[in-house]
C-alpha cells in the first residue's frame, strides 16, 4: 500500500495543512483533485521572478502595451479574428483567456499573435 495513501498519513497533513492556514500561509499549489493531481495555481513565470526586477518590467510592460495599443487602432487586420485576438493580447490577457474567448487554442493564438507582434515591430522600428 502507497504510504501517502494511508488514512494516519491524511490526517497529519490534514492537521499540518490547517495549521499552515490558520497561520496565513498560502500554497501555491491547489487541492488535490479526484484523480490525485496537484497543480500550481498559478502558472506564470513572473509570478516566481525576483522583485528587484520588477520596476524596470513594468515599464517594459507599459510601453510594449502602449505601443500594442498604437497597432490595435491603426492596424488594418486581415481578419475579424486577429483584430479580436489582438485586442485581447493589447488589453493584457494570457493566450489561454484569449483562445477561451475566441474558440481556439492557446497555440494558435500564439501564432496569431507572435506575427503580429513582428509586423508591429518592423512598423514601429520603420517610424
Amino acid at each position: 500500500m502507497n504510504p501517502f495513501q494511508s488514512e494516519s498519513f491524511k490526517k497529519l497533513k490534514a492537521h499540518w495543512y490547517q495549521r499552515l492556514k490558520d497561520e496565513g500561509f498560502e500554497d501555491i499549489e491547489t487541492d488535490e483533485n479526484a484523480s490525485g493531481t496537484i497543480a500550481l495555481k498559478v502558472w506564470h513565470s513572473e509570478h516566481f521572478q525576483k522583485p528587484s526586477r520588477q520596476p524596470e518590467r513594468f515599464e517594459e510592460k507599459r510601453d510594449y502595451y502602449i505601443l500594442a495599443t498604437q497597432f490595435l487602432e491603426s492596424f488594418e487586420f486581415q481578419t475579424h479574428l486577429q483584430r479580436r485576438i489582438w485586442t485581447f493580447h493589447a488589453h493584457g490577457f494570457s493566450l489561454r483567456a484569449i483562445g477561451r474567448f475566441v474558440g481556439k487554442d492557446k497555440d494558435h493564438v500564439h501564432g496569431v499573435v507572435r506575427s503580429l507582434k513582428t509586423q508591429m515591430m518592423g512598423a514601429h522600428e520603420s517610424n
